[in-house]
């Protein structure tokens, strides 16, 4: 994380960039009561991940902390109750989150429906705001030979981010 500083209002914000662990290979031989267990699993160490993130942000003397990256959330209708995108801030208050429509991998949209989106990249802010946030996908139109319709996000080339790009504007 950086701490940055508004020249004018001397308002401090704590900025963290970061990735929650991805999702290890559930085996598709296991039963279908192993592969829940086995999600259920790995959704409380992605909370205890972010329990701690949020945990240590709290902790420092600033004016607003915003907190933004791949969070790894599964899908949007996804029912884990340790971590989904619903309980991204850890169970503190203090802390929202902004979510852009659409999703942030594969394709703009799941052509499965709003539940079937991988939504996976966030801002979530404490004492700040986040306007005109957005997936922006402009960076693949420039080398179409590494995305399939400049949309699909299945065949990377090396170097190229698999996620679209989040953006937005925040205000402390």
């Amino acid at each position: 994380y950086v701490v940055l500083r508004d020249k004018e209002s001397d308002k401090r914000l704590a900025y963290a960039a970061l990735r929650i662990t991805m999702a290890l290979t559930i085996p598709k031989s296991i039963s279908e009561v192993q592969k829940k267990a086995e999600y259920v699993k790995q959704s409380k160490l992605r909370r205890k991940q972010m329990e701690k993130v949020i945990n240590e942000l709290d902790k420092l003397e600033v004016d607003s902390v915003c907190i933004s990256g791949d969070f790894n959330c599964y899908r949007r209708g996804t029912n884990l109750k340790d971590w989904n995108i619903n309980c991204l801030n850890a169970g503190n208050s203090n802390f929202i989150s902004y979510t852009p429509d659409g999703q942030s991998i594969y394709e703009e949209k799941s052509m499965r429906g709003y539940a079937y989106e991988f939504a996976e990249d966030h801002f979530i802010v404490k004492n700040c705001i986040v306007n005109e946030y957005e997936y922006v996908r402009d960076f693949v139109s420039r080398d179409s030979a590494v995305y399939n319709n400049g949309k699909n996000y299945k065949n990377i080339a090396p170097g190229y981010p698999d996620h679209a790009i989040l953006v937005g504007k925040i205000s402390i």
